[in-house]
This record gives C-alpha cells, structure tokens and sequence, in this order.
C-alpha cells in the first residue's frame, strides 16, 4: 500500500473538518512520479474512504492502474495541472464557502497584496462554466493554467489551487479563502452605507464574513471549531426585518434529520395551496427585503436572492397533480 494513498485518505477527512470537503463533494491528486498520480475516488463518503479505495493513475492517459473504486471525475482537471507544470507535487479541489461564494460574481480577481503574491499569484483567474467532470471543463482550466498562477476560480462551481508540497497547498486554500472574505468584507461595507434601508441585514451579513474568520482561526490553531457552536449573536432590529436573531444551527440540523428520516407522504391539492398562499399572505416582509438586499449585495448574489424570491411567483409555482 502507498504511502500516498494513505496520505490522500488523511488529508481528504482534515480537508471535511475544515469544511472544504463535503460528504463526496471536493477532489485532490498527488504526484507520485513524473508518471503516476494518486486521486480521491469518486462519489465516495470521506469519512470512509479506505487507502485501498483511493486510485494511481498514468499520468499520460490516466489510465486506472490501482484503487478499489473508480477515479475522481475530476482527474482531467488535475491531470492538466500537473502535466503543465512540474513544480506541481498537490491539486486540490474544494467547495470552500467564501472563495466559492465569490465564483458566483463571474469575474477573476487581482490580488493587490504583495505578501499574498508568492502563494496565490498577482491575479487568480477566473475559469468559465462547463458542466463537472467533463472534457470541456477540462479544456478551459487548462488554458487558464499559468506557472505564477497558484489559485483558480471555477464560475459556479469552486475554487483550485496548487502546490509544491501538501503545507504549502493547504495553506494557499486558507489564504485564498481569507482574501475572498475579506473582499465581499470590503465590497459590502463600501455599498452599504449608501444604499441600504436595512442596516440589520447587512450587519448579519457582514457579521457571518466575521465569523467565518473567526473559525479559520480556531481551525488552524488546532481547535475543533465544529464541536464548539457559536452563541447567538441579537442584532438590532429593522423595520422590514423579520429575522433579528441568529437561529441554533445544530438544533435546526437536528429538526432537519428527523424530517428527512420520516417517510414520504403524498400531499393532496388544497394543502399545497394552502402552503403556497401561506408565503403570499405572510412573507412580504422577506420579499421586500430581498429587493432592499439585491441594491447593495455585489454581482451575481442579487441571482440567488432573485431565484429565491421567484419561488414566490404565482406563474411559477410547481402545479399539483389532479
């Protein structure tokens, strides 16, 4: 068995603390040699990856010569990387929130900070939409790949970065992740002051940036931030807020596993409309405050907000089945 491999099932499970991976959600290769690379397997729960599971493939075709279980459909992705660029020993994929949150603005990024330079680069490039796992999406990361190049941003879908060495990569996902907060940081507060009407919405905004810094402190200090919930945090209320209370997120989770646990029930057509008309009757307030938010929130957020409020729509509702 490789040393590799087990370090791929090591990194896999701290990369899920880290809550860059999740459930099967996130991808990584290693380089062997100048001919083999190690990756992740896919669709499979890291939490129980074994290092039998995790699959050697030729660099130069990718054919599957180890592992138990099929390899990442994200192989091309990394392959690509590491054949252009030798100095290349770790890729790693993720879903890491905020760094993903800002492939939703559709735009790369310039990296002003002269410290950040040697880890993420002058500009972290932005990779245009193609589905997962496909040759397209391939194609077009591999056209992005420069050699001073560390970090990439993949337009809704997360983020890339690479390294000589496992620290090394580990540490330019964490500086990634930091650079990213700190820019909606920056691009919130400098909006909002001017064109927002709901002063609490931004301050929960803003605060959840906070605190998410806060838990990549603790994170890479050695604390376990995960087994350690934050209190609520009270915020002053606005007039067209209907939240002003940060809710127990592991009793929401709680509620929420005992929901999905319960079979499945059918739903007759006047109790659908009942709860469809339930949100026209009594969710103004929330309508009107995803408008307000849509002002200041930059790019492509005001996308998810109009999404959401869509559900809304009479003209969209789904319609039940006589």
């Amino acid at each position: 068995m490789s040393h590799v491999q087990e370090q791929i099932v090591e990194l896999s499970q701290h990369l899920c603390h880290r809550g860059f991976f999740a459930a099967t959600g996130g991808n990584l290769a290693l380089r062997i040699d100048a001919q083999h690379i190690a990756v992740t397997p896919s669709a499979t729960d890291y939490f129980t990856m074994r290092p039998e599971d995790v699959c050697v493939l030729r660099l130069k075709d990718l054919a599957q010569l180890s592992g138990e279980r099929a390899p990442t459909v994200e192989s091309g992705l990394h392959a690509k990387i590491l054949r252009a660029r030798p100095d290349v020993q770790c890729s790693i994929h993720t879903h890491q929130p905020v760094a993903s949150a800002c492939t939703l603005l559709g735009e790369p990024m310039d990296v002003p900070n002269p410290e950040l330079w040697h880890s993420l680069g002058k500009h972290i490039p932005l990779v245009g939409y193609a589905p997962s796992g496909s040759n397209w999406l391939a194609g077009k990361f591999g056209r992005a790949i420069r050699w001073d190049y560390n970090a990439y941003l993949m337009r809704n879908h997360g983020v890339l970065c690479c390294g000589p060495d496992v620290e090394t990569t580990l540490s330019r996902l964490e500086d990634l992740e930091t650079f990213c907060r700190d820019y909606l940081l920056r691009q919130i507060t400098e909006q909002s002051p001017h064109k927002s009407q709901s002063p609490a919405a931004v301050a929960r905004l803003v605060d959840a940036l906070v605190r998410s810094g806060a838990a990549e402190a603790h994170s890479s200090s050695g604390d376990p931030i995960m087994n350690k919930p934050l209190d609520p945090i009270t915020l002053p209320a606005a007039a067209d807020s209907a939240v002003s209370q940060w809710p127990d997120v592991d009793s929401l989770y709680r509620r929420f596993d005992a929901l999905v646990k319960q079979p499945i029930r059918p739903l007759k057509r006047e109790a659908l409309n009942k709860v469809m008309g339930y949100f026209d009757e009594r969710c103004q307030g929330s309508r009107r405050l995803a408008e307000e938010a849509k002002k200041f929130i930059p790019g492509a957020f005001s996308i998810t907000l109009r999404s959401i409020t869509r559900l809304h729509s009479p003209s969209l509702r789904p319609r039940a089945r006589i």
